[in-house]
């Protein structure tokens, strides 16, 4: 299948010289900042990210907030973080603080587990020996707005009038409607069109939501904070005393009252233009005389990025955001897929932020179209990253993360603008795929959407659309300007999104996202494609599926009766469920609270799936009434996760939640923890290799004419230890072709190892690589497989790399399923001619976590009474049907009945068809009576004897 062939220039640089020998590269060095080491002077300074190999990725810190509210989600999350930073960092740091004037500008970006700084070569050389270090890259200048700001300044105030309060009005004229209009914020205002047609002033007037309460980020180009329509809104950092000259929050920030511009790293970010309508489109509230904004009364952070927009303060700002109570980020910044983005970055950066709590409304990007940029990278970073919520339409399944990316729609014509950027996005081996001189190696688990050159579908990109062009938003100095492309549409999302926390403030990123996305009008093919995402945005609708005083809180499994009594959940157990919510008013107790528990996870059958509640006192909580829910699992479901979706229902209200529950208990398990000081049991294999075999010794040190190290002096192990496996070991000074791997690969491989019941599986090992030939069959590759040697994952290969011990950690379960026969293994190949290649490995660790699962059978038993004719059926508000029966008898030859099968049809001759069942003697047949006419039921009795 043919590769994309992107119009950019591959740089070639002559590594030799670039670094001394004392610098050989244990990490990664991205390929630019070797051209720039390359031609930079003693004395310069060059700007870099230092990116540490630990992260908890994803789905990981996911799990550690699981259950926790907003608040202690994001504290947990931000603890967690800085805490990693800390830990991983300390040999950077030590460093840094012994190079005095020769390194400066040092900020910790704790949400990648990485520094940015500025130093000299020979610092930067040290760094790159650090064990910890992924790699080291130069913090470019790859990101910009989305697109410029429309200077067009339009009359002041705006004439846009509206007084229809529709949802969805369609598409809008160039000069909008007229007459008389009362606004939310400001009654004698004017509305824009857009903001009508978006269904803002619905939302204002109808349920009386303004976005007040609720903190966005604007990482933008700052904001004039004195226009009269944003003055009111700008967020204000109380726990900061103003102008005091000192830290009094202690966030690493002096005086930041409002915001902070990462530019002149001062308190006072500048009054840009592009920022300023943003934040017009995000909170504008007519105070000048049209209301422009979709949240009216948030409250928005200031943090201003833009001079050159190195990428280090992308998430040098999210940090701050997150840090500092945002609730939402709003970014119409882009760092475009031809600027060399690093991926894995800012994929780190978006997973930290869904793990805090904070959702993200990003522009999509304005390349629609671009030879320069095509699919599958025309939506650009940060917007490429996965949203919080994945639609039913995106087939492939990967990872989420808090991103919503952003189509624009033109006001005037309704119409899909052509430049708005287009989807399929790739999460895949870039180099491999789709552009080989792109400088990174995405890990495993980012390379969850795969593309492969049309061959799967990727990630679906855009998500949501929103109005942009011809947009009405403030303007520097006062009055407004129309403003235009993603980077307009941006806010306009943000803004829903506040609309939607004011109404329901304990929402997850993943409860707004799937909302905003369902309640969207569909434009192009329904549901989700890669022109308008899942349409466009309806904010009423989306309010409106929100809007809730009660949320799901907790659950707690009791598996007395139907298991083995531990409290857990395990496979063949029928368990009882109670589930807590919780109210979230102030003020006011709710009473007449029902539940209805359902689950598409297969192999698992929920029983009692409606259940109460008694009255919720304001701000209490209260746990389901009995006979609470109960469901059964499959036998053959350890490890499994179940995704159990609740629809709560009071007041004439219904909100859904989703939850997981895990089958098994999760144990830690350690298959290696090797430090090659004695024989672990790993076997060597030679192939056609005529040289350079594996052995396990205290390596002997050799080096290349430019002084490089290409066999390791000394092994990784804190002394005394002294042994590591490497490919031949040493030759003679000078000469690396002796001894080294030649004429075939040599492979060293682990013993087998693995459950098919992980949940979590971690590598972690080091490594030596040196091989100066450009042929790609010379190579340090390592694998992994699951099938006992049959087929091999690849997870990492190295080809010109200078020497160096490197650390690498790897998640092993993103790149193949697990199995009770897997293997790892190191490979050092050289098919080219005689260049050189010597490889080592050390401190190889294979740890994870494992659920334990106590499988349970049903005592025997025998087949209870028939039920007989006891059943009653009586109409409940909302068109249910509740049916109550009476036990059936039991006797000598009739155990108890465990189960009851509910059986339905509309006639009473008819071929009755199961509809549900219940542990107890009771059964609601939801919705059942709201549309007339008769139904007739039939209850079954059963337990482990079988069915009467």
């Amino acid at each position: 299948m043919a590769m994309i062939l992107w119009n950019r220039q591959l740089v070639l640089v002559l590594i030799a010289g670039l670094l001394t020998a004392s610098a050989a590269g244990a990490a990664e060095i991205a390929p630019t900042l070797a051209e720039r080491l390359h031609s930079a002077g003693a004395d310069d300074y060059v700007p870099i990210v230092v990116l540490m190999d630990e992260y908890p990725r994803g789905d990981s810190l996911l799990a550690e907030v699981r259950g926790l509210n907003r608040k202690d989600r994001r504290k947990h999350t931000v603890a967690r973080m800085k805490t990693l930073a800390a830990e991983t960092q300390t040999p950077v740091h030590e460093i840094l603080e012994a190079a005095g004037d020769d390194a400066g500008r040092v900020r910790v970006l704790w949400g990648i587990n990485g520094v940015a700084l500025r130093a000299r070569p020979h610092v930067i050389e040290r760094l790159a020996n650090v064990p910890g270090v992924r790699r080291l890259f130069l913090d470019g200048s790859g990101g910009r707005p989305a697109e410029r700001p429309d200077a067009h300044r339009i009359r002041r105030p705006g004439a846009f009038t509206d007084a229809t309060g529709e949802s969805f009005a369609g598409g809008i004229s160039a000069t909008g409607p007229t007459g008389g209009d009362t606004s939310g914020p400001n009654p004698n205002a004017d509305v824009a069109p857009e903001v009508i047609s978006m269904g803002g002033k619905q939302v204002w007037d109808d349920l009386g939501y303004t976005g007040a309460g609720v903190i966005v980020a604007v990482i933008d180009s700052g904001m004039d904070r004195t226009h009269p329509d944003l003055a009111d809104h700008i967020w204000t950092n109380l726990d900061e005393i103003p102008d005091n000259g000192t830290d009094d929050d202690a966030n690493g920030y002096i005086d930041d009252t409002w915001g902070w511009d990462y530019c002149n790293d001062d308190n006072e970010p500048e009054p840009g233009q592009h920022g300023t309508q943003v934040g017009g489109n995000l909170a504008g509230d007519g105070t000048d005389g049209t209301v422009t904004g979709m949240a009216p009364d948030v409250e928005m952070m200031v943090l201003d990025i833009t001079c050159g927009t190195p990428d280090s303060i992308a998430w040098e700002s999210s940090d701050y955001a997150i840090d500092n109570g945002a609730d939402i980020i709003t970014m119409s910044y882009i760092w475009p897929f031809t600027e060399d983005p690093d991926q894995e970055a800012f994929r780190r950066q978006m997973d930290t932020e869904l793990a805090a709590g904070v959702i993200r409304a990003n522009a999509a990007g304005n390349d629609g179209g671009s030879s320069l940029r095509p699919v599958p990278y025309n939506v650009s970073a940060p917007a490429s990253s996965p949203p919080p919520w994945l639609h039913p339409d995106q087939l492939l399944i990967g990872d989420i993360s808090s991103t919503l990316a952003v189509a624009n729609v033109e006001v005037s014509s309704d119409d899909l603008v052509s430049s708005s950027s287009r989807g399929p996005n790739a999460w895949e081996d870039i180099q491999a795929n789709t552009d080989p001189t792109y400088p990174y190696v995405n890990p495993p688990e980012y390379e969850d959407y795969p593309y492969e050159n049309n061959a799967q579908m990727g990630l679906l990109k855009p998500d949501i659309a929103a109005y942009g062009n011809g947009t009405t938003a403030t303007c520097t100095g006062g009055g407004y300007c129309t403003f235009s492309g993603t980077s307009a549409a941006t806010p306009n999302i943000a803004g829903t999104m506040a609309l939607m926390l004011q109404a329901s403030p304990e929402a997850t990123p993943r409860t707004l996202a799937e909302a905003i996305m369902l309640t969207a009008q569909h434009r192009g093919d329904p549901g989700k494609n890669n022109d308008f995402g899942t349409g466009m945005v309806r904010a009423y609708d989306a309010v409106v599926r929100v809007q809730s005083d009660i949320f799901f809180d907790s659950y707690s499994i009791d598996d007395t009766a139907g298991g083995n009594a531990d409290l857990g959940l395990d496979p063949g157990e029928s368990v009882t469920m109670k589930i807590v919510v919780r109210n979230i008013t102030e003020t006011t107790a709710v009473g007449g609270v029902s539940a209805i528990l359902s689950t598409t996870t297969p192999g698992v059958e929920v029983h009692n799936h409606v259940g109460g509640f008694p009255t919720v006192p304001a701000t209490g909580s209260v746990e389901s009434l009995a006979p609470h829910f109960s469901f059964t699992v499959d036998p053959g479901t350890c490890a499994d996760a179940i995704t159990f979706d609740l629809e709560l229902r009071f007041n004439g209200e219904t909100h859904l939640t989703t939850f997981d529950v895990g089958v098994g208990a999760a144990s830690q398990v350690t298959y290696f923890d090797v430090d090659f000081e004695t024989d672990p049991g790993w076997t060597t294999d030679n192939g056609t290799a005529t040289a350079g075999f594996w052995v396990r010794e205290d390596p002997i040190p050799s080096q290349d004419f430019s002084q490089r190290q290409a066999n390791p002096g000394d092994d990784t192990t804190p002394d005394p230890g002294t042994h590591c496996f490497v490919t031949g070991n040493g030759g003679s000074l000078f000469n690396v072709n002796a001894n080294d791997v030649d004429g075939g690969s040599v492979s060293l491989t682990s013993p087998t190892f693995g459950s098919p019941n992980l949940l979590r599986l971690e590598l972690r090992y080091d490594g030596w690589y040196y091989g100066a030939n450009s042929i790609p069959s010379d190579e340090f590759r390592v694998e992994v497989t699951n099938d006992g040697g049959q087929s091999w994952t690849t997870l990492e290969t190295r080809n010109i790399v200078f020497g160096g011990w490197y650390t690498r950690e790897f998640n092993l379960l993103p790149a193949l399923s697990p199995t009770a026969d897997m293997q790892l293994r190191f490979s050092a190949s050289d098919f080219g001619g005689d260049g050189p290649v010597e490889a080592a490995v050390d401190e190889v660790r294979i740890r994870g976590v494992e659920a334990v699962c106590e499988s349970w059978t049903p005592p025997s038993a025998l087949a209870p009474n028939p039920v007989g004719n006891t059943l009653l059926a009586a109409a409940d508000p909302g068109g249910h049907v509740v049916l109550s029966w009476s036990a059936p008898p039991v006797d000598g030859g009739h155990d108890p009945a465990t189960l009851y099968r509910v059986d339905h049809d509309v006639s009473a001759q008819g071929a009755f068809s199961e509809i549900g069942s219940a542990t107890a003697t009771t059964f609601a047949d939801v919705d059942a009576l709201a549309a007339p006419g008769v139904s007739y039921y039939l209850v079954r009795a059963e337990n482990s004897g079988g069915p009467e």
